[in-house]
């Protein structure tokens, strides 16, 4: 990450990350999301000269000016954030066992403009420590049912083309027109993502980034080599095929 600076300046900064072991955490039900996800719940406390924040995955990428979103108005509200697909549903998925009003959604965390003061004013990391332990049992994704459980009240609903989510089933047709027809960040929202499986959906957003990046060469051999020695292994069948081919000992020598 620091080498990127070479290229282009900008400020980073490496927070040291407290023990969250005390809020007694399930584990994702994603086994691809570990548990460093819930650093995000201390976010008020870790930076407390921030008022305001914008929070991004890392599988995601951003295709329009992230000022758009910054400009978000969140003074009256703990965060800004998209509707998650699946709140369409909540009848027939694990948001119905959450403390969600019924004219509420459930949001996706993915992309959030947090209003870090706010938090902070109304001692929110608490109540995560509280909610954690009286909802243990219902959260499936323990930090984003968090957020929504404890912010629901207050909570500014985007525009979907903010979190447009290509791996997610949208239940409505409009909803994922407004996502997709000029969207402004491409989130990859599930175990699928665009640099391990080809037929990710919009995997263009991804690479185009690559072809900018300085480790574009690194990048597309850790991608392709495993893929080239999977096919080259099944179809010379090595090494249990003895074939005196000079060639064929090559391969097999150079096939990890």
């Amino acid at each position: 990450m620091l080498k990127l600076q070479n290229y282009k300046k900008f400020a980073i900064e490496f927070l040291p990350i407290r023990d969250i072991s005390p809020l007694n955490l399930p584990p994702n039900i994603m086994p691809h999301i570990n548990q460093t996800t819930n650093y995000r719940l201390m976010l008020s406390s870790m930076k407390p000269e921030i008022k305001k924040c914008i929070l991004s995955d890392a599988d995601l990428v951003y295709v329009a000016d992230i000022k758009e979103l910054w400009n978000t108005d969140v003074e009256d509200f703990y965060m800004a954030a998209v509707p998650d697909p699946a709140d369409k549903n909540r009848t027939k998925n694990w948001i119905r066992q959450l403390p969600i009003y019924k004219k509420e959604h459930y949001v996706n965390t993915g992309v959030t403009v947090l209003n870090l003061e706010k938090w902070r004013q109304d001692n929110i990391e608490s109540r995560f420590f509280t909610y954690a332990g009286l909802y243990h049992r219902y959260l499936t994704f323990p930090d984003q049912d968090l957020i929504n459980i404890v912010l629901h009240f207050r909570v500014k609903y985007l525009n979907p083309r903010f979190n447009a989510m290509p791996e997610q089933k949208y239940y409505s047709l409009s909803e994922q027109i407004s996502a997709f027809y000029e969207p402004a960040v491409i989130h990859w929202a599930g175990p699928d993502k665009p640099w391990q499986n080809p037929d990710t959906p919009q995997p263009q957003y991804f690479w185009d980034y690559v072809n900018l990046s300085p480790f574009s060469a690194q990048i597309y051999a850790d991608y392709y080599l495993p893929k080239i020695s999977t096919v080259l292994k099944k179809y010379l069948d090595c090494p249990t095929k003895q074939k005196k081919s000079p060639l064929y000992d090559k391969l097999c020598r150079f096939i990890p």
